[in-house]
Order: structure tokens, then sequence, then C-alpha cells
């Protein structure tokens, strides 16, 4: 536990020195893997349906227009910040609805930092870690930690992605045109 926790506090420690010196605009690659909320949407909920939510569904826009949508000096960058977890997979016209037990988290840490977990079935299945970037309208993840194993070479997984005017609502789309929706659960 105390191997695990060590490498956990180098890892980010070496993180943010190399976020310093990157450039998210290099380490161009054309893998496309599917988000990891494919594998815990199983028995996610009623097909057709919406979800029950308070609020107003917010406007999403495509993520470089996010100045020209009325938010003056905000980069998509700064409205990507805090904890988001899936609500629903929409998929050939149908929305299942994602249980809490099987839901997957992100939390996205400005400037370059991210941590995304998913459960099945109420147990942890998966974790990794590592930086990530925004060129157009595609979310780069960079892992650079799974399964608490460092990976030798970082793994980059690209996805086409809208966020909402506040930052509020985020539509990751998988290369199986597969959309996950994810709600902003905490800052």
């Amino acid at each position: 536990m105390k191997n695990t926790a060590i490498l956990f506090g180098l890892l980010f420690i070496g993180l943010g020195f190399a976020s310093c010196a990157q450039n998210p605009e290099n380490g161009t690659s054309s893998n496309k893997n599917s988000p990891q909320v494919d594998s815990t949407s199983q028995g996610g909920g009623a097909k057709g349906d919406s979800p029950s939510n308070s609020q107003e569904n917010p406007q999403p826009v495509d993520a470089n227009k996010v100045q020209a949508a009325g938010v003056p000096g905000t980069a998509p960058e700064a409205l990507l910040n805090g904890t988001y977890a899936t609500t629903e997979v929409q998929h050939d016209g149908i929305i299942d609805l994602i249980k809490p037990d099987n839901q997957t988290e992100i939390v996205f840490k400005p400037p370059a930092t991210y941590t995304r977990s998913s459960k099945k079935n109420g147990k942890m299945d998966h974790t990794d870690s590592g930086y990530y970037s925004i060129s157009g309208d595609t979310l780069i993840l960079k892992i650079v930690m799974s399964q608490q194993q460092i990976q030798t070479t970082p793994v980059e997984k690209r996805f086409k992605f809208k966020l909402s005017t506040d930052g509020s609502e985020l539509k990751l789309e998988s290369d199986k045109s597969k959309i996950a929706v994810f709600r902003r659960i905490k800052e």
C-alpha cells in the first residue's frame, strides 16, 4: 500500500513537471478506442428513456467554439474542471441510463491531469490516470498509469467531445458512434 501511494505521489509530481514542458498539440496518434463506459453500461436502463434531471439539459456546443458562444475569455480547458459521472450512453437511437453501480467518473484537474475510475456492479472495475489535452473538437487522454501500473509507453485515447457552455455536461463520442453523457457532480 505504501509503495502504491509513493508511486502515485511520484507520478503526479512528474506529471506536473512534464505538463509544464509539454505542448498539447504534439503527440498525435490515430489510436481511436471506445470510452471506458462502454463496458460499464451493461444493464444501464430502459431503452428510449431520458434521464430524470431537475435541470434543463444544457445546450452543448463545439468545444473550440466556447469563446464564440458568449463566454468571453473562457477556453474549454478552463470549463472542463471537476468530477464528471456518466448518466447515460446513447447509441442507435437508444438511450441507456447508467446506474450508479456501473458509473464511470472522470476527475479533471487543470491545467492538464485527469483520473478515471469505472465501477461494475458496485465494485471498482478499472482505474487510470494521466494527462488530458484538447485539440479542436477532440479530447485526448494520455494514460500514464492504469490499474496501478505505470505505463512505460503512455496510451492515447481520443474522443470527439462536446462541452456545454457552462461546463456542466460533457459528451464523449467513441469510434463506434456511442455517446457517453457525463454530468459534473462536483467542482
